[in-house]
C-alpha cells in the first residue's frame, strides 16, 4: 500500500470513529471521507498561509487570547447553532460533510498547533497517540 493511500485510510478511520459518536443515529462516513479530508487540509493550508503572512511580527493577545487560540477559535466558530433532532438525523445519514461538531473536533484534534495553542496535554480528549498528516 503506497504512504499517501495509508495516510487516507488513517484519516477514513479516525472519521468513522467520530462519526460513530453521533449521538443516537447512523452517520455515512462513505459518504463524508472526501469532505473530512478536504476539511483537514484545508484547514492545514490556512494556518500555513496566515503564518506565513503575519511572519515574524507578533500579535498581542487580545482578551486573553493569544493569536493561535484566536485563529483555532475563529476555525470553529462557522460550526455554531443548532439543529432540531430530525433535521439532524436527516444530514447525519444523507450529508456528504459530518456534523458540524464531528468537522471541527475532527481537524484540529489532527493539528499539534492545536494542542499547542490550548496547553492541551497527553491523555486529554483533544491529543490522540497518532494523528492524521495528509501532507
Amino acid at each position: 500500500m503506497s504512504f499517501e493511500l495509508e495516510r487516507l485510510f488513517r484519516v477514513k478511520n479516525r472519521s468513522k470513529r467520530f462519526l460513530r459518536k453521533c449521538t443516537s443515529r447512523q452517520c455515512v462516513s462513505k459518504l463524508t471521507i472526501g469532505e473530512d479530508i478536504a476539511d483537514l487540509g484545508g484547514t492545514i493550508l490556512a494556518y500555513m498561509a496566515w503564518k506565513s503572512e503575519i511572519g515574524a511580527a507578533p500579535l498581542p493577545d487580545i482578551d486573553g487570547l493569544s493569536p493561535d487560540k484566536r485563529f483555532f477559535i475563529g476555525f470553529a466558530q462557522w460550526a455554531c447553532g443548532s439543529h432540531r433532532p430530525e433535521a439532524a438525523r436527516v444530514t447525519a445519514l444523507t450529508s456528504q460533510h459530518s456534523p458540524s461538531k464531528y468537522r471541527v473536533n475532527g481537524v484540529v484534534v489532527n493539528m499539534p498547533e492545536f494542542q499547542k495553542a490550548f496547553g492541551c496535554k497527553a491523555k486529554q480528549p483533544m491529543v490522540k497517540d497518532t494523528i492524521c498528516k495528509i501532507w
